[in-house]
């Protein structure tokens, strides 16, 4: 007798079939929309394109792996941290030795060969004697001090050899909410986020900025006392993205930049503009001259290298290719040349657009 299948058992088979179909339907569909499941790939949660709503079922997973890249880290980095201390130079230990009360700052190495950052607040006195205390409390004497004016960093030198060196990032990339690690010494580690990147206007005239000084900072969400002073901020690849000064961080581009000139000639230039401003995406109610740019606030200056070409009212809206906006203000921007440099603005006059060429000084 031929097998005649029955209802039931053809409902069975249709089910089977239309569930293989729905599974590769849906592998085909999360492969197109790039999201990646954990029998797929892995989750980058740091991904600002990752949906919200997905729900950590095992946090203490997430938990662990935060505590291993802190513990890494601090391993590598805390090897390149110094505190920073007015020299002492007495045979005697109970007066040799320094005490935690004694420390005028924090700092990191730069280079092998022991170049040193640390900050003008730490260093006050760029003519006194200073040491620097590091890994194994291997003491060194700081000398050749160059004071960075536009941030309020000094590099100083000391003679060694095969430091370690605490690698630099790109703090351009920052986002807010991101995870940081700021490093001051084995007993001053803290977990933080960011949450501001920006100016500090306490007052009006807080809002006018200068063109020569790149004044925007990193805002943590914990309070920095003053033992954090000279402190580094790394991100979760162990790489400095800013360095604590007054509460806040310079961002690390407001400096690499001139770390070439300090290490071959040992002298600081930055590129000069000379222009006070307001950066329009910063501050409020001045939408009816634009939501981004600069607004030039005064008349350049004689001897400013566009003395006679822009004009006070003068809207700057590009320098080059780059647009001045929300994420990089002119002193950012500026920060990307070098003195001698030749560029266009794009400038609103009144109305006009017009582009205006200038050598930077």
């Amino acid at each position: 007798m031929p097998f005649k299948p029955s209802n039931a058992f053809l409902l069975i088979i249709l089910a089977m079939f239309f569930g293989a179909l729905s599974g590769i339907l849906a592998v085909i569909i999360i492969g197109a929309g790039n999201l990646k499941l954990p029998f797929i790939g892995q989750i980058n949660y740091a991904d600002p394109n990752l949906d919200s709503r997905i729900v950590i079922e095992q946090p203490r997973s997430v938990v662990v792996e935060q505590d291993t890249q802190i513990k890494r880290v601090e391993n590598d980095l805390l090897p390149a941290v110094v505190n920073i201390y007015s020299a002492k130079n007495s045979a005697d230990p109970l007066i040799a030795a320094y005490a935690d009360h004694e420390i005028l700052g924090r700092g990191f190495v730069l280079t092998a060969d022991g170049w040193i950052v640390s900050t003008k607040s730490a260093l006050n006195n760029l003519k006194g004697n200073f040491s620097a205390v590091g890994y194994q409390n291997k003491k060194y004497a700081l000398s050749g001090l160059l004071e960075d004016k536009a941030t309020g960093l000094v590099f100083a030198k000391t003679i060694s050899a095969d430091l370690p060196v605490a690698p630099l990032g790109k703090s351009a990339d920052l986002q807010l909410g991101q995870t940081v690690i700021v490093v001051s010494g084995s007993d001053k580690l803290l977990v933080s986020h960011i949450a501001k990147i920006g100016y500090n206007f306490s007052q009006n005239k807080d809002l006018v900025l200068n063109s020569d000084y790149p004044e925007k900072r990193l805002y943590f969400s914990d309070s920095l006392a003053a033992d954090y002073e000279g402190a580094v901020a790394v991100n979760f690849k162990g790489e400095v993205i800013g360095i604590v000064s007054g509460g806040s961080a310079v961002p690390v581009d407001y400096f690499s930049n001139i770390i070439n000139d300090v290490l071959k000639s040992q002298k600081i230039t930055r590129a000069s503009l000379g222009l006070d401003y307001l950066d329009l995406s910063r501050v409020d109610n001045l939408i009816e001259i634009g939501d981004k740019g600069a607004y030039v606030a005064y008349e350049p200056l004689k001897g400013s290298a566009v003395y006679g070409l822009i004009k006070k009212g003068d809207v700057i809206k590009k320098i080059n290719d780059y647009e001045l906006n929300a994420y990089q203000g002119l002193s950012d921007v500026l920060n990307k040349f070098s003195s001698g440099h030749r560029i266009e603005l794009a400038v609103r006059r009144a109305g006009q657009d017009l582009s205006v060429a200038a050598v930077l000084k």
